[in-house]
């Protein structure tokens, strides 16, 4: 596909809690054409209330888009009523597409009680004429996996580095599992808003998880960043709309 680009004006806008933790550890990533960058998109979207945001997701099958159900459905701006995914963006350049929304798939368990362990969502997005995202980018698998001492990755779209740099590109790190259980993922990875729906990937670059936000002591000081585990629940609801 031909290079594109798009810009950064209209892109920064917070969406939940995030943190760095002590020392800036993120990276940019300097080459999206190979695996797993390839497949981690940049999301625009906006909102029933006219506002817009931002947010990563990941390709996880040949129209969907894996993200946080409050980049879809949050109660500051409502319901997104368009989104436009772009895989694999360096400094605001894309060859993978832009891929418009189709439909958006959120659990009961986020639309409705807004737990934060159903804090996943589904983005379905069109083909464009016979060409379908996950056949453009490729796919990144899904594990529900025993995480002790597992070493994982968060790559996404951060705001405050996208700002200080003056372009859209991924940005992320890895580091140990700090702790976890079925429902939640909890490390010591930096992130920003922008990050929320990156993958936690594995050594194996399988998702392992959907990143989220921060947690913080009495002091709002933040501990670990975190998000829903990839566990059987999660990986079901993405199958269960896959063709």
């Amino acid at each position: 596909m031909e290079n594109q680009t798009i810009g950064i004006s209209n892109t920064i806008n917070e969406i939940i809690p995030f943190a760095v933790i002590g020392t800036d550890g993120r990276e940019k990533v300097n080459d999206t054409d190979v695996m797993p960058y390839r497949a981690i998109s940049f999301i625009s979207l906006t909102f029933e209330n006219e506002g817009s945001g931002t947010c990563t997701g990941t390709v996880v099958a040949r129209d969907l888009i894996l993200t946080n159900a409050h980049c879809l459905d949050n109660e500051d701006n409502g319901n997104a009523v368009s989104s436009t995914v772009y895989p694999a963006v360096y400094d605001s350049h894309y060859s993978y597409g832009a891929w418009q929304m189709e439909e958006a798939y959120i659990p009961r368990g986020w639309s409705e009680n807004r737990d934060i362990k159903y804090d996943y969502a589904v983005i379905k997005v069109e083909p464009l004429g016979d060409l379908h995202v996950g056949e453009i980018t490729g796919t990144l698998g899904m594990t529900d996996q025993n995480l002790n001492s597992e070493t994982v990755s968060v790559y996404g779209y951060p705001g405050d580095l996208m700002a200080e740099d003056g372009q859209i590109s991924q940005w992320g790190m890895s580091s140990s599992v700090y702790d976890w259980n079925q429902n939640m993922v909890y490390y010591t990875l930096d992130t920003n808003n922008g990050q929320s729906g990156s993958p936690v990937l594995n050594t194996n670059n399988e998702v392992v998880g959907v990143h989220r936000g921060s947690w913080v002591d009495a002091d709002r000081e933040p501990i670990y960043n975190g998000g829903p585990k990839a566990n059987d629940e999660l990986i079901t609801f993405v199958l269960t709309i896959a063709p």
